[in-house]
C-alpha cells in the first residue's frame, strides 16, 4: 500500500488509478477479477451504495457468478472520495452513476485487465524492499506473488 501511495504522490496521472486499485482489494478483499470488466459484469460506481442506517456497501460479482455485498470501512470511503475528486466527480456516487470503477487510462470504458497494473506495484515494491535492504522480505513477497500468478504471467501492456 505505501508502494502505491509513493507512486501515486510522485505522478497522479499515470498512478492514482493505481492507488485506488491496491485500496479496494485490501480493503474489501476483492479478487482481480471483480475489478475488470467482463461480458457478466462491469464494476460502476453505483455499485457503491448508502444504506439506511448510513452504512455504505460495495456489490460485486465474484467467483461463480455470484453476487455479494461488502461493508466498506471509513478508509476505504476516504480512498473513493480521493479517487472521485480526482476524476472530477462528486465526493459520492449516486445509486444511478454510471461512471466505470476503473475507468481506462485513455479512451472510453472500463478496464478489462487489472492485473498488469497490480504486477506493477508488486514489482516496484519487491524493487524498494531490495534497495533498503530487506533482500528476504523481497524474496519472500516474489515467491508467494508466484503462487498468485502476478509476476510470472507476461507482462502486457495495461488497457488504455
Amino acid at each position: 500500500m505505501t508502494t502505491a501511495q509513493e507512486i501515486a504522490e510522485m505522478n497522479p496521472a499515470h498512478h492514482e488509478r493505481t492507488l485506488f486499485m491496491v485500496s479496494i482489494l485490501y480493503s474489501l478483499y476483492l479478487r482481480i477479477s471483480e475489478l475488470a470488466a467482463s461480458k457478466r459484469w462491469s464494476p460502476m460506481m453505483k455499485h457503491f451504495f448508502r444504506d439506511a442506517d448510513e452504512n455504505w456497501w460495495f456489490t460485486t460479482v465474484g467467483k461463480g457468478n455470484k453476487q455479494r455485498q461488502i461493508a466498506v470501512s471509513n478508509t476505504m470511503l476516504d480512498a473513493l472520495k480521493r479517487w472521485r475528486i480526482y476524476l472530477g466527480l462528486s465526493p459520492f456516487p449516486s445509486l444511478t452513476d454510471p461512471t466505470p470503477l476503473l475507468p481506462k487510462a485513455t479512451g472510453q470504458g472500463a478496464i478489462r485487465s487489472s492485473g498488469a497494473l497490480y504486477r506493477h506495484v508488486l514489482i516496484m515494491q519487491i524493487t524498494k524492499l531490495k534497495h533498503d535492504g530487506h533482500i528476504e522480505d523481497a524474496d519472500s513477497l516474489k515467491e508467494a506473488s508466484r503462487y498468485k500468478k502476478f509476476l510470472v504471467q507476461p507482462a502486457g501492456q495495461i488497457d488504455k
